[in-house]
């Protein structure tokens, strides 16, 4: 019986290390601060690489972390260019894990994930986010999704 509860209690505890209390942001903006958190900053440098620093440039303009099922969605654009320099990203509230994409000379949607490399199993949160950027482009048909690992 001891042994259970001790079972019990470490898992309950391994649970709440991997609470990434990223969903208290919803509603807030991006800024810097919420960019550096580690539990941010960590998994988009793991999935982007090098090109975590350039993808973070984007975020001079933004707009609200919204909550879209199990990930906390952040998005930004370039100053000036919005209509064709945008990235967003969402990380999974549960694993932590982070997907990106970026549009791209406002032609080109850029995906990052390390899981996949089709549109339709991307998670929720970024699917999200793309289909309201190409609903909104009128040349959605031109455009070119380029998936990068």
């Amino acid at each position: 019986m001891g042994m259970v509860v001790i079972c019990l209690l470490a898992g309950g505890a391994a649970a709440q290390d991997r609470d990434l209390r990223l969903d208290k942001y919803v509603g807030k903006y991006p800024d810097k601060q919420f960019l550096a958190l580690a539990a941010v900053h960590d998994p988009l440098a793991r999935l982007l690489g090098r090109r975590v620093k350039p993808f973070l440039a984007r975020f001079q303009v933004l707009t609200p972390i919204d909550k879209v099922s199990d990930e906390v969605v952040a998005q930004g654009c370039v100053r000036h260019n919005c209509a064709n320099e945008q990235a967003a990203f969402a990380i999974d509230l549960n694993t932590g894990a982070a997907t990106a994409a970026s549009l791209t000379e406002g032609r080109y949607m850029d995906i990052y994930s390390a899981s996949t490399a089709k549109y339709d199993d991307l998670p929720p949160g970024i699917r999200h986010w793309i289909r309201s950027r190409t609903s909104q482009s009128t040349s959605f048909e031109k455009m070119k999704f380029r998936f990068f690992k």
